[in-house]
């Protein structure tokens, strides 16, 4: 049985976009070690059971960020570059306290893919999440959204002509 022996950051890169949740990492590569010597490259956001601590979507200087797989970590500097990003998110505002996601701007990899995984945050800008607006992923190859506790409705083909897992 392979087992796994040491984890590593091999390539740091934030997206194009804010998405204001781990989303902003989905373009990091995790080298994985086994004990013959063998590894592989994976997307941070490809690993189901890959915990990252100590990201703050919303700090644009450098940060330390822990990934956490298999019962291994490994700690890396994330630098932000100190520039704000442009948010990946459009929005109406429902009242005082709440928001409805009207618009996702996609990111394209270096490679020429796309954002497979995709976290909804919570919060945006100082309000909840509680809507997603029609059509808002629609064709987008989006394989799996993990959606906040807050989300109380989705509209129309939200997600139509995806690639659901």
């Amino acid at each position: 049985i392979n087992k796994i022996q040491k984890i590593e950051v091999t390539y740091p890169l934030r997206v194009a976009y804010n998405y204001g949740s781990i989303t902003n990492l989905s373009n990091t590569q995790l080298k994985i070690y086994y004990n013959d010597e063998a590894y592989e490259t994976k997307y941070i956001l490809e690993l189901d059971d890959c915990e990252i601590i100590g990201f703050d979507p919303y700090c644009y200087t450098s940060q330390e960020i822990t990934v956490k797989y298999e019962g291994l970590e490994t700690t890396f500097k994330f630098d932000c570059g100190g520039l704000e990003l442009e948010s990946g998110w459009e929005y109406e505002i429902i009242d005082e306290n709440s928001i409805k996601l009207t618009e996702y701007k996609k990111t394209i990899y270096g490679n020429g893919n796309y954002i497979k995984k995709i976290y909804i945050p919570q919060e945006i800008d100082g309000y909840t999440v509680t809507k997603l607006g029609n059509n808002l992923f629609q064709g987008e190859s989006i394989e799996q959204a993990i959606l906040p506790s807050t989300v109380k409705e989705i509209g129309d083909y939200a997600f139509e002509r995806n690639k659901f897992i």
